[in-house]
């Protein structure tokens, strides 16, 4: 088909704002595995090229995983600090490295030695002692495409770097001072202020000698705001009505009416989705889904429909699940937990062979997330040293990175959490109520029962065995790691859980338990012997409604049934765990949890021990080298029954532990009768005030107690037994009835789960073989100062971290945000680089538009941090309605339109390309939120991990709700620069190629809907074929067609006709001619770029 229509609109930009950035491969590279060539056979000059200065997104690039390589792995041959560098080549500075010859042709790594030698393609092959791995390669490849980006860092012959100074860095740079307010500046033109974004933008105007372009239509700002607020096309009878409204306030109530509609969350989400790197795969060789990652997509939706204060939106994505007071629905689902998603959605292989190489590299990329998504800071680039711009230190990155260590992954039931929350809270207290109600009974049952005690107290003999193994029993216990001890009385192991299966705390010993009665033998009471974690049975019938984790890991329903121990650091790789049950036991090592290869599967263990206590061992050292240590927890979960955890510890013989009785009364010297009768005196006494179970030696006496109530001096018959047995079955079985109340079944979603505090030591050069110092959690110092407060060991303090980030003190939070609107609103951020506000990124114009940034984040910040309320301001202003019609005297001055003297034309996103030819083919389906639908695959999507196909129209759903797999990403959105999802992308890559027109000339989505379009515009038989052809204008365009452009419109329908062998007189409404003029509407220019 030819497309013969001429669409009347302005022209698209000559120029196109491009940048570079593009992703290396399925796998962000490792920058501690990168290595660089020793290039001694190099010498003589860099080929030099025509290549466009470096963007902010370059410069990066180079900071964040170049120059990691030349510190980490050139600096020892090539570097004038030693002397003459190899082959005359140093990497010591920009201006050093330009002068070496024959290395590298910028922007062309095929004709570039360095990549030829890191690659071995030829005769020089670097670095001598292996092969790099392809992400390595590739990072020198694409520093080479890109055109060896370098930062400015003096000329000559480099010179010793100056120490690290972090308060000049701050005191210099605009991003470390406080927002301030200024007062609006006074303007010539106030009648064309509506407000004070309108006074500082005309200020600037009238400086230059420039007007502000005039007010767009009704019409065209109805199309602009539709389209830039919700991703949708205007609806064609809203346009006439807001067009034809005499009420001044039309167009304001208009855009509340948008604000209103869900449609402008999933459009704000899909902006915020970029930041976060958001997918629903893991990318990497197989691209392994993220289970019910889209739940944190709808969490975002909501967020942004709800308007909730983007300081709470900011806390539950970093510490949704600590909240005190979480935000629960109306049906009870806590909602704030689910936000914590967004640190599990980046890349993760499975089976990696340097598992704490990779930890570091996982916790870089959500680090570096953190950074960019909510302060503007590229906090990667002090991975490896001090930052080489910014007020940022090594120290402070690996802080942050110590808050992330600290806290693990887990499906979180966020649908049943309170509800279990409260019901635990009420199962403690009627355990606490329990031993406070029925030990004074067991007290009465043992009175005046001394004579007895000579009968159940053990052997002399054995009393004096233990007395004499108890050095060399204390001298093998000292040699185990404790990991996790549940059995101690005093201080036990903190219970961290992923719900509330094992209660808020582990049972003690000398709690009572009842046993019924049994045909003739009656109703009985005992105590436990012995503390330790326990899952009571009903938990182990909890039902998961989600994806789970695939590999052996997701053959348990695991979520809400996890208890977690402590992160320890090991360095032997044995464990022995002591537990009763029938458990899946995965000891998760650095974090790792993609248990799904070759490697790493003796982490998960299932284990059946039948009721009894045992010992099991865990070798895990097949597959991890233990020399260098590595982090370590253990998670438990009941399979069915009862379950109960003891203790954990690393060893390397099976632990021993001696009998608590016998262990009391060989520690007291003195006859062991006499021994016995104090023993049980203390028993009694304790049972009376119910202090038995917080005592240290709880488990002795209890213990004995449990001898003496077994003894064949206890008459169970007698009244005093028999209320003790009838009090203790009337409170257990109100607990049970408690427990009944569990709320067994819930829907899923990845979260965070806090745990112990673990600081990370300083890995040199980013290796995690090479720990230096450690660096302890706390906040940025160029905004918090040093000597900051220690953070707290029992959690990891993510919760600080959310204070610290939005403390009012902080500049850069509400200033990021607000330049994030203002960007998705205008298409270019009052500081440019959306995601760095650092001195590598691009400051904003002039001291004008700087003032109007703080303005615009002190005003949030004051008034309630409301996004929908400072959209709205944007978005009503004399600024934001100006018309996208340029004139020339303007463009000579300002061709890139920096003081804004007209509206910037704009193309929607891939994304709203595609909802929009749905929404004007009467295809689209408005439902908000769920699972998402497969993306449709070409014969062009190959490789590993391939999911099936989903329908070509993808159920008629909106983009958004289009699955996100990392390794097969939509084609159409792709083509219109979707961003991969491998690092935070606060702003988009506007790319102007050929594959783009092809794209809606060709693919078959467009072509299909091209159909489905003509079907709708011809279901009404009676209208003319004028008619039609206004209507499908007016959904496409916002605006009836010219008289050319009808006549024009008219004459290609009756060519197409011909094309398909039929006359259109006689044949107005043939499909597929009228099929061809949608396909030609969707390919104007008008369609995809917004006036």
């Amino acid at each position: 088909m030819r497309c013969m229509i001429q669409v009347g609109f302005p022209p698209a930009p000559p120029a196109v704002v491009a940048m570079p950035c593009r992703p290396l491969s399925r796998r962000r590279p490792a920058f501690s595995l990168l290595a660089v060539v020793s290039l001694a056979c190099l010498g003589g000059h860099v080929v030099r090229a025509e290549t466009a200065a470096p963007g902010s997104a370059d410069l990066e690039f180079f900071e964040s995983k170049v120059r990691p390589l030349l510190v980490a792995h050139c600096s020892e041959c090539h570097s004038r600090k030693s002397g003459d560098p190899e082959g005359n080549l140093s990497f010591d500075s920009r201006a050093d490295f330009l002068a070496a010859e024959g290395v590298a042709v910028p922007g062309k790594p095929e004709a570039s030695l360095i990549v030829e030698a890191v690659g071995y393609q030829g005769e020089l092959q670097m670095p001598p002692d292996g092969r790099l791995p392809p992400e390595s390669v590739a990072v020198i490849e694409e520093w080479v495409r890109r055109g060896l980006p370098w930062p400015e860092d003096g000329n000559g012959t480099a010179k010793p770097a100056a120490a690290f100074d972090l308060a000049a860095r701050k005191a210099e740079h605009w991003c470390w001072q406080p927002p301030r307010a200024a007062v609006p500046p006074a303007v010539k033109r106030a009648d064309w202020c509506r407000d004070d974004i309108d006074r500082f933008v005309l200020a600037r105007l009238e400086a230059a000698g420039l007007e502000p372009a005039p007010e767009a239509t009704r019409a065209a700002l109805v199309r602009r705001a539709s389209e830039i607020l919700t991703g949708l096309p205007a609806d064609p009878a809203d346009l006439e009505r807001v067009a034809a409204d005499q009420d001044p306030k039309a167009f304001e109530q208009y855009v509340d009416g948008l604000l209103a509609s869900p449609h402008y969350g999933e459009r704000f989400a899909r902006h915020w989705l970029d930041v976060v790197r958001y997918s629903e795969t893991r990318g990497h060789e197989f691209d392994i889904p993220i289970p019910n990652a889209w739940r944190y997509r709808d969490w975002v939706v909501k967020a942004f429909n709800d308007d909730l204060p983007y300081d709470q939106f900011v806390r539950e994505q970093i510490a949704g699940d600590l909240l005190e007071r979480p935000r629960v629905d109306a049906g009870g689902a806590n909602e704030s937990a689910v936000g914590t998603g967004f640190w599990f959605l980046g890349e993760e292989i499975h089976s990696p062979v340097d598992i704490a190489q990779d930890d570091a590299d996982r916790i870089d990329n959500k680090v570096d997330t953190f950074g960019k998504a909510f302060l503007g800071l590229a906090l990667g680039c002090a991975r490896c040293h001090d930052h080489k711009f910014d007020a940022i230190s090594n120290e402070d990155y690996y802080a942050i990175a110590g808050m992330i260590m600290s806290s693990s992954y887990r499906q979180v039931p966020f649908e049943s959490l309170e509800t279990n929350r409260n019901l635990a809270r009420q199962v403690d207290a009627a355990d606490a109520g329990l031993r406070r109600e029925v030990l004074p009974l067991v007290a009465d049952v043992l009175a005046g029962r001394e004579a007895d005690l000579a009968a159940v107290l053990p052997p002399a003999g054995e009393v004096a065995a233990v007395a004499a193994q108890r050095d060399a029993l204390e001298t093998r216990t000292a040699r185990e790691i404790v990991i996790a001890d549940y059995t101690r009385a005093v201080d036990p192991t903190p219970l961290i859980s992923d719900g509330f299966a094992w209660g808020l705390r582990p049972q003690s010993a000398g709690a009572p338990l009842g046993e019924p009665a049994a045909g003739d033998k009656p109703a009985r009471v005992r105590l436990r012997d012995g503390a330790a974690a326990r899952c009571d049975a009903i938990w182990s019938r909890t039902k998961s409604q989600g994806t789970r984790d695939e590999g052996h890991l997701g053959q348990t329903d695991r979520a809400g049934r996890v208890l977690r121990t402590p992160k320890v650091r090991l360095t032997q790789g044995v464990l022995w765990h002591r537990v009763r049950g029938d458990l899946q036991i995965f000891a998760c090592i650095d974090s790792h949890i993609l248990v799904h290869g070759p490697l790493y599967g003796p982490t998960i263990m299932d284990v059946n021990t039948n009721g009894q206590w045992r010992w099991v061992r865990q070798d895990l050292t097949r597959d991890a080298k233990w020399e260098g240590g590595h982090v370590v927890h253990v998670e438990y979960v009941s399979r069915s029954g009862e379950a109960e955890v003891a203790e954990v510890v690393a060893a390397a013989e099976e632990p021993r532990r001696a009998d608590p009785l016998l262990t009391a009364l060989a520690a007291r010297d003195g006859d062991p009768g006499a021994t016995g009768r104090d023993l049980f005196a203390e028993a009694l006494e304790s049972c009376r005030d119910g202090s038995l179970p917080g005592r240290p030696d709880a488990a002795a006496l209890a213990a004995l107690v449990n001898r003496m109530l077994a003894a064949a001096g206890t008459d169970w018959s007698a009244p005093a037994a028999t209320r003790l047995a009838a009090e203790t079955a009337r409170l257990t079985a109100a607990r049970d009835t408690l427990l009944g109340g569990a709320r067994l079944e819930s829907a899923i979603a990845p979260a965070i789960l806090d745990g112990n505090g673990v600081d990370q030591f300083v890995l040199l050069k980013g290796s995690a073989a090479r720990p230096g110092e450690l660096s302890p959690r706390r906040f940025l110092e160029a905004i918090d100062g040093p000597g900051q407060p220690a953070w707290p060991a029992g959690s990891s303090g993510r919760m600080q971290l959310a204070d610290r980030v939005l403390d009012p003190g902080n500049p850069l939070t509400a200033r990021v945000l607000v330049n994030r609107v203002w960007h998705h609103l205008f298409g270019r951020g009052l500081v440019p680089t959306t995601d760095n506000f650092g001195k590598l990124g691009e400051a904003a114009a002039d001291p004008g538009a700087a003032a109007l940034l703080d303005a615009l984040a002190v005003r949030f910040r004051d008034e309630g941090l409301s996004v929908k309320r400072l959209v709205r301001e944007i978005v009503t202003s004399s600024t934001w309605r100006m018309s996208s019609v340029r004139d020339p005297r303007a463009v000579a001055a300002d061709p890139l339109n920096i003081l804004l003297h007209h509206y910037p034309l704009r193309r929607l996103e891939g994304e709203a390309i595609r909802d929009k030819i749905l929404a004007v083919s009467g295809r689209l389906d408005r439902t908000v939120g769920g699972p998402g639908v497969e993306v449709h695959l070409s014969d062009f999507h190959e490789g590993r991990g391939k999911p099936g196909s989903g329908p070509l129209d993808g159920k008629g759903r909106r983009s958004i709700y289009t699955t996100i797999r990392r390794n097969f990403l939509p084609a159409l959105p792709l083509a219109f620069d979707m961003p991969v999802p491998f690092q935070a992308m606060g702003r988009r890559n506007v790319t102007n190629v050929p594959a783009q027109a092809l794209t809606l000339m060709n693919d078959p989505f467009v072509l299909e809907q091209s159909g489905v379009w003509a079907r709708a515009a011809l279901a009404d038989g009676s209208a003319a074929p004028e008619d039609r052809i206004d209507g499908m204008y007016r959904r496409a365009f916002a605006r009836s067609p010219s008289a050319d452009e009808l006549a024009a419109s008219l004459e290609f329908l009756a060519a197409q006709a011909r094309q398909h062998g039929v006359d259109f007189a006689a044949q107005p409404r043939h499909e597929a001619a009228w099929a061809d003029l949608a396909h030609a509407l969707v390919n104007a220019k008008e369609f995809i770029f917004v006036p």
